[in-house]
């Protein structure tokens, strides 16, 4: 992984994990701001100082110096 990383887990309200996701960044990476969409999918937020990577090899971020970036997964927790 590097430096930073954040996990994403989605489960059953059981407590069941489902799927996790790792978000990874060459420096700061992180996220702001979590939230369901209507379908069951989730919304992610947050910012990174370089280029930011979810474990699938889908490459956020890395415009320049700090970056926003918002991301849907969907209910398997692929990024769409």
């Amino acid at each position: 992984l590097g430096e930073y990383a954040t996990t994403l887990l989605g489960g059953l309200h059981d407590g069941t994990v489902v799927w996790s996701r790792t978000l990874q960044g060459t420096t700061q990476a992180a996220l702001t701001r979590i939230d369901h969409g209507p379908d069951g999918g989730v919304y992610v937020g947050g910012r990174g100082d370089t280029l930011s990577t979810f474990a699938d090899g889908r490459v956020i971020g890395g415009a320049g110096e700090s970056d926003a970036f918002v991301a849907r997964l969907d209910t398997e927790g692929d990024v769409v």
